[in-house]
């Protein structure tokens, strides 16, 4: 006796789902930062596009400038030097500038914070982290508040 055939059953296989993408975080008005919405605006883009943390930035511009567009010991809110950057620029170009420019030395300095920090002050790595942990110090409050 021959056994009778079973139907065919097919199964379907669902690939695995994509892993989602963590929410983007988005922009929000910070009343505590002594910058102007657009200004804030500006600056959070700027971080986004170069992956840099914005208590830093927000910490980078206090101890340079203390929030002042006007500051003139070099030039404007992250104080480029006019020797390497345009001397005429806005403070919102100031802040897009300057943001690459720490982009640029956290890359150069593979992530190494203090030694970024410090060659965006002085040129180049001195060793000497005094700049740089004010810096990193102010970032600490700004991301507290």
């Amino acid at each position: 006796m021959v056994p009778a055939s079973q139907p065919v059953q097919t199964v379907y296989f669902e690939p695995d789902p994509e892993p989602e993408e963590p929410a983007a975080e988005v922009f929000t008005f910070r009343e505590d930062v002594p910058l102007s919405a657009e200004l804030q605006e500006v600056l959070w883009d700027a971080c986004q596009e170069h992956k840099v943390e914005y208590a830093l930035a927000l910490g980078l511009i206090e101890t340079e400038s203390s929030f002042n567009p006007e500051a003139v010991s070099y030039v404007g809110l992250m104080q480029l030097t006019p020797d390497s950057f345009p001397a005429d620029l806005s403070p919102a170009e100031n802040i897009q500038y300057g943001v690459a420019f720490i982009a640029e030395k956290l890359d150069q300095y593979a992530g190494n914070v203090g030694a970024a920090l410090t060659a965006y002050n002085a040129g180049h790595d001195t060793g000497n982290r005094e700049y740089a942990e004010k810096v990193m110090a102010a970032a600490e409050r700004w991301r507290k508040e």
